[in-house]
């Protein structure tokens, strides 16, 4: 993979750790083994549950596949998606890259 190209995935990567950095409120774990996250209240679950999912493969948080709920603090709505260990986007990730892991770093919960 060319440098161009790994650069432009390592700031795409970069932008949507921010955008959802601003909308995560907590995280925890349930009595189920998934992991939830909290995010303030009128963002788009689905879109802030892909952006998520993209972000911890991306990383390789994972070394199993893992359930993950993304919700609002009333909890009423979930959007549900399972974290693969598998996944090849992790591998575009080749280059060092300032705040990797964030997500996983910011919420004492998943620590």
């Amino acid at each position: 993979m060319d440098s161009i190209r790994v650069a432009a995935l390592n700031a795409a990567l970069e932008a949507k750790q921010k955008k959802f950095d601003q909308a995560a409120v907590e995280s925890f774990w349930s009595e189920n083994g998934e992991l939830i996250y909290v995010l303030k209240e009128g963002v788009d679950l689905v879109e802030y549950g892909d952006m998520l999912k993209y972000i911890l493969e991306t990383n390789g948080a994972f070394n199993h596949s893992t359930n993950i709920k993304v919700t609002h603090a009333d909890q009423t709505h979930f959007h549900v998606f399972t974290v693969s260990e598998d996944s090849e986007i992790k591998y575009f990730n080749v280059t060092p890259m300032s705040g990797k892991g964030k997500v996983l770093l910011d919420y004492p919960a998943i620590i």
